[in-house]
């Protein structure tokens, strides 16, 4: 049996023994009695009652074969012993000429011939065969035409009332070269992927059933397989399941082992810049099949592990049709009351899946990133702690009156940590590439020019300076200021205001977080201040002129991927040169209202940034919390501080818990296991590689409503993928 809904209408098709098809309606009466207005909602309420109701029936729907008589020369449908294997509905389609109707699909399988009645004939083998019938729904009359006829009537048939009538039209059986496994729709029900048990997979469209074969067709592309993309390695298999995006298959064999499968690219490789329009459009089926994946909120991930090792300039290809394809627009506009920056703050799906793709096609191991995926991954972190930051401050009101509230206070502390060393963490970059191109200047004799800025920002991977001239990032930073000072302000009043030991035991950590980086976070704010206002006044220039909106958004893609706009390479001068070591004015650059030693010397490896050998090495023996920013494992191993209340009631709790388990006979052999299974554990993002600590309600450590908040806002990585569980690491003890 199977069920669908069209035209809000809930239908049924069951197969029956006797090879009977029947489409039935289920009608749900759902009893709620009217609610008068100002009073409460029923506290009972009455069950449902569901009625179903047949609507027709194929009384033969058995598949059949044509048997051709050439001597005689006339042909007859003969009856296949089958056996329904798949029963299912395939919905209305987007596309009015492809599938735009109801349809039945049943897929009927042939047994194997154990013991061949003619042992003169060769053994036939097993194959399927794939009937259709189409659900019409008509208007019939209940009269026959025929009683027109009658010359006593007073009116006529067609004055009677219509009924609705339900109609199967069977359409023309496909047989299947092999036996059907599994059956996946796939993009919006248009196309059919089967599965068979020799291990072939293939692709038909629904329309005609005909196979969808690579034709390297540079001008129309329509799916990854039509664009030169197949399942190559044939093995039979006993049953094969369908990634998200039907570009992978776990596929398992005779002996019971699980074997994973892959599309492969069949004309040549993307690792190459060769100029070929069929590499163009194997490019563009899979940002194709990307963008549908996101629209649907389907992972992606099965598309990047087919996808191979591109080279740069597909990359660049890769990501610019990726943002036109998802219609990402990232620029925060030149006007105060220009709100898109808050816009990707928010609900922005597509602006993570477009950071995440650029993340992982650079990422190298677990720390090592090129400069654009770096560029990507503290982009989405600094979204992360941005929307955390903005949100709490919202939940306090009038935050200049309120002070930060202690049941909030030991989810914050890793959040505030990571926004102090990260500002600790860009000033530092930022001085390293103005020194270091001192003695580059001083060689050059135009002096330093965008090519030369660009390339020595790719050379030692250092995205600071991009980082300040976009503008979602550089919007972000400045929205740090207001709530960095009142959490400073509130943190320094509890510590120095005689607290009780248990408010001094929940502050103290808070405060340490917004004190211990080497430097006051209003110099980092006077910095990114600066930026904006030496990227606004060029952006002005070419406010009013038509296009401008979507050059300042190509403006921004530039420099996400790694690259200088022209237009913005004076901004970009200025604040490696005289913003760091102007002299016109003394103590007015940077480096003079800093302590650079302090700065230089402070260690911000946790962050995740720098990808030195001495990283790689403590990353190997640590554990970062991605998502609460702070050390779990290794060395120096960071916990939140807990108010004793909440302590005692979260015990308390527990005891409960395993009272009820005692009386209900569940503290004996169970116990153990339950007591195992609350043994910390680590999440890891099966993307991007980063791990959080897995949180349950009664953790040591977390109170509830912590463990409550950290489920809702770490659903996802901080890169908008999902989690599994994972081992700890050997030596991160």
């Amino acid at each position: 049996m199977r069920l669908t809904c069209a035209d809000n209408t809930l239908l049924l098709a069951a197969y029956d023994v006797a090879g009977r098809l029947h489409l039935y309606r289920i009608e749900a009466t759902w009893n709620i009695p009217p609610q008068k207005h100002g009073q409460p909602p029923p506290k009972h309420y009455e069950k449902p009652v569901l009625e179903v109701f047949g609507l027709t029936v194929d009384d033969d729907c058995s598949p059949t074969m044509i048997n051709n008589n050439l001597n005689a020369g006339t042909e007859a449908r003969v009856k296949v012993p089958a056996q329904l294997t798949h029963l299912n509905f395939l919905p209305i389609t987007p596309e009015p000429n492809d599938g735009s109707l109801l349809t039945i699909q049943a897929i009927f399988s042939t047994p194997p011939d154990v013991v061949a009645v003619n042992q003169n004939q060769p053994q036939q083998n097993p194959f399927s065969i794939v009937a259709r019938w189409e659900v019409h729904r008509v208007e019939q009359n209940q009269l026959h035409s025929s009683l027109d006829k009658v010359t006593s009537k007073k009116k006529s048939v067609s004055s009677v009332p219509t009924r609705t009538a339900w109609v199967l039209k069977k359409q023309t059986d496909t047989m299947m070269h092999s036996v059907v496994l599994s059956f996946s729709p796939l993009w919006y029900h248009m196309v059919l992927g089967f599965c068979y048990s020799d291990g072939t997979i293939e692709f038909r469209k629904r329309s005609s059933m005909a196979r969808i074969e690579p034709d390297y067709n540079s001008e129309t592309v329509t799916s990854m397989a039509q664009a030169g993309f197949a399942f190559t390695n044939v093995e039979p298999s006993l049953h094969i399941a369908l990634s998200p995006n039907h570009c992978m298959a776990a596929c398992m064999q005779q002996e019971g082992a699980i074997k994973l499968r892959s599309m492969e690219y069949t004309y040549g490789s993307l690792a190459t810049d060769e100029d070929e329009p069929r590499h163009s459009a194997a490019l563009a089926a899979l940002i194709l099949q990307s963008t549908t994946a996101a629209n649907q909120y389907f992972c992606s991930d099965d598309i990047f592990a087919v996808m191979g090792e591109l080279s740069e300039a597909r990359k660049t290809q890769f990501i610019n049709l990726m943002f036109d394809g998802l219609h990402v627009n990232i620029d925060c506009g030149v006007e105060d009351h220009s709100g898109n920056h808050l816009i990707l703050l928010g609900r922005s799906p597509f602006f993570v899946k477009t950071l995440s793709a650029i993340h992982v096609m650079g990422l190298q191991g677990s720390v090592n990133r090129s400069l654009t995926s770096k560029m990507a991954w503290m982009i989405l972190n600094i979204k992360y702690v941005t929307q955390i930051l903005t949100t709490i401050a919202r939940m306090h009101g009038q935050i200049e009156k309120n002070p930060l509230r202690p049941e909030v206070v030991p989810q914050f502390i890793g959040i505030c940590r990571w926004i102090m060393h990260f500002m600790a963490y860009m000033i530092d970059e930022l001085v390293e590439t103005g020194r270091s191109l001192l003695p580059l200047i001083a060689q050059s004799p135009n002096g330093l020019t965008r090519e030369m800025l660009q390339q020595h920002i790719h050379d030692t991977n250092k995205p600071a300076l991009l980082i300040l001239l976009s503008s979602f990032p550089r919007m972000m930073l400045k929205l740090w200021a207001q709530p960095v000072q009142w959490v400073n302000r509130t943190s320094y009043g509890y510590i120095n205001g005689q607290p009780t030991p248990e408010m001094r035991r929940l502050y103290g950590p808070l405060h340490l977080a917004v004190t211990e980086a080497p430097l006051d976070w209003r110099h980092f704010e006077a910095l990114v201040s600066e930026a904006q206002h030496v990227v606004h006044s060029i952006y002005k220039r070419f406010a009013g002129q038509e296009g401008a909106d979507a050059q300042r958004n190509l403006w921004e893609r530039e420099l996400l991927l790694g690259r200088i706009p022209d237009v913005l390479f004076p901004a970009a001068k200025r604040l490696v040169t005289d913003t760091l070591f102007g002299d016109s004015n003394p103590n007015a650059c940077l480096v003079d209202k800093v302590d650079m030693v302090k700065i230089m010397f402070f260690d911000t490896t946790w962050l995740g940034f720098t990808s030195y050998k001495r990283s790689n090495n403590w990353f190997n023996s640590h554990v970062v919390d991605v998502c609460q920013k702070m050390v779990i494992r290794g060395t120096g191993a960071q916990s939140h501080p807990t108010n004793p209340a909440t302590a005692a009631a979260n015990q308390q709790a527990r005891n409960r818990s395993e009272s009820i388990q005692s009386v209900n006979g569940g503290g004996g052999g169970g116990g153990g296991e339950d007591a195992k299974k609350k043994k910390p554990q680590l999440r890891k993002c099966v993307r991007c590689g980063a791990y959080m600590e897995d949180v349950f309600m009664g953790m040591p450590g977390y109170a509830n409503h912590h463990v409550s908040w950290l489920m809702g806002v770490a659903k996802h990585c901080v890169c908008g993928n999902s989690w599994m569980l994972a081992p700890e690491k050997k030596l991160a003890k």
